[in-house]
């Protein structure tokens, strides 16, 4: 996955499905963070039904963990609950990664995102606006969901603003996941046609 190859990284990883239960305490210890990453893939590729299958095996192997691994598991049952236009658990499961977080809106970006999965653009527009400008890829996030969200609404000029935005802020990040890379080029392709 942090070479951007997400397909191979799935292929490598459902073996490995077969041998959860053998291997050392330790690895067992960490059996919640297997089960994020897989959940993470299969909702790179929008396969929402084993996202949420693999999110959930996450957070029951992750007990009272609140680490990065946990709240992605809760953030990705928030899209999966977001595509199925099931909103109020998409907030609840929001609410739950803040609350690992340690905070009232630090995946906010997220429950925006899910939003716009569900066809709600104006909650999900409203949500992004509502966050904090950051550097980080957290605001990324939100910048694709108003990007996403103003295109939706027929706003060319919005969303070509947060879309260029969105570029900028990526450009400087480091490290560049499976998801940024992808969007990246979207994004491109999609300002090539608001021009």
């Amino acid at each position: 996955e942090r070479a951007n190859k997400p397909a191979e990284a799935l292929e490598i990883i459902k073996p490995a499905l077969d041998l959860k239960q053998a291997g050392s305490d330790y690895n067992k210890l960490r059996l919640y963070r297997f089960y994020s990453r897989i959940a993470r893939l299969y909702a790179y590729f929008d396969d929402f039904n084993n996202a949420e299958k693999y999110a959930k095996l996450a957070i029951q192997n992750a007990g009272t963990r609140s680490d990065l691994e946990a709240r992605i598991a809760h953030n990705i049952l928030a899209l999966a609950a977001g595509q199925a236009k099931n909103f109020t658990v998409a907030e609840s499961e929001i609410q739950k990664s803040n609350k690992l977080a340690n905070s009232t809106d630090a995946h906010n970006c997220v429950l925006a995102s899910a939003y716009y999965l569900g066809g709600n653009y104006k909650k999900a527009v409203s949500i992004a606006k509502a966050m904090k400008k950051s550097d980080t890829y957290s605001y990324s996030v939100c910048l694709a969901a108003l990007g996403d969200g103003y295109l939706a609404l027929k706003n060319s000029a919005e969303a070509k603003k947060y879309y260029q935005e969105y570029i900028s802020l990526t450009d400087a990040l480091k490290d560049k996941n499976i998801f940024t890379v992808r969007y990246r080029q979207q994004i491109a392709d999609e300002l090539l046609k608001l021009k």
